[in-house]
């Protein structure tokens, strides 16, 4: 069954069903969890559903892993999100060295924080973008920033398999 199919189903589902409130009392009115909360719902409830979620098992069995329909993270063979898998949402990485030598004792450290972050989350959106946090960190030309900027873009794409 196409992606197009099973959204127009899954649409059609969610319009009959306008009028459901969670266990929680979460109604339409109140954004994303509600239609979250329904597409879980769905998922459980619907033969469609079931499909979706039994194709995603089938293909991402580990005994499966050399099957072609999946790649190695959380995509389904779709190319969509496994909804039932942890999403990532930042990465953080910290770099050290010797203080430099003009600003700092001898026995000091000085350390880079990068996070990689994302609005939708790194496996929502595909990808990141990059704070740097520091008390001080010397460098003695723009190279060096660039190649441990370029280490956590490796790392990120690594993770999310791009």
């Amino acid at each position: 069954m196409k992606l197009d199919d099973n959204t127009f189903a899954f649409i059609s589902w969610l319009m009959r069903n306008t009028h459901v409130e969670t266990e929680t009392g979460l109604t339409e009115f109140d954004g994303y969890e509600w239609y979250n909360y329904m597409w879980e719902k769905w998922l459980q409830n619907t033969d469609v559903g079931r499909k979706i979620i039994n194709d995603w098992v089938r293909n991402n069995n580990p005994d499966n892993m050399n099957n072609n329909n999946t790649d190695n993270n959380n995509t389904m063979a779709s190319g969509e999100k496994n909804p039932h898998m942890a999403q990532l949402e930042t990465v953080t990485f910290t770099f050290s060295q010797e203080a430099n030598c003009v600003d700092g004792r001898s026995d000091d450290v000085e350390t880079l924080t990068v996070e990689a972050k994302s609005s939708l989350g790194i496996d929502n959106d595909g990808g990141a973008f990059y704070v740097l946090r520091t008390e001080q960190w010397a460098i003695d030309g723009p190279n060096e920033i660039n190649e441990l900027i370029k280490r956590c873009e490796t790392a990120v794409n690594a993770i999310i398999g791009a």
